[in-house]
């Protein structure tokens, strides 16, 4: 079965207590599924962190569109973008 590489920066990190982890996927299991699995997962603080606006959730390193078919070795990345001054 394929399988992805997901990696938590930032509050994710601390939240799922990981830095990254491999899941299988199905076949033609989109980001949107995967980002339900993980609620499910890491259950509700998880949710309200991709609920934020200034959450990042990238495939491969580019934005995504929730429907977006996953595949073999792709890398998701979940981070949440910081301002400075």
């Amino acid at each position: 079965m394929p399988s992805i590489h997901v990696e938590y920066l930032a509050s994710f990190s601390a939240h799922t207590r990981c830095r990254s982890e491999r899941l299988t996927i199905r076949r033609g299991e989109t980001l949107d599924a995967v980002k339900a699995r993980l609620v499910r997962k890491y259950g509700r603080p998880f949710a309200t962190l991709l609920d934020r606006d200034m959450t990042v959730v990238s495939v491969n390193g580019a934005v995504s569109p929730g429907d977006r078919e996953l595949g073999n070795g792709d890398r998701l990345t979940f981070a949440t973008l910081v301002g400075g001054g």
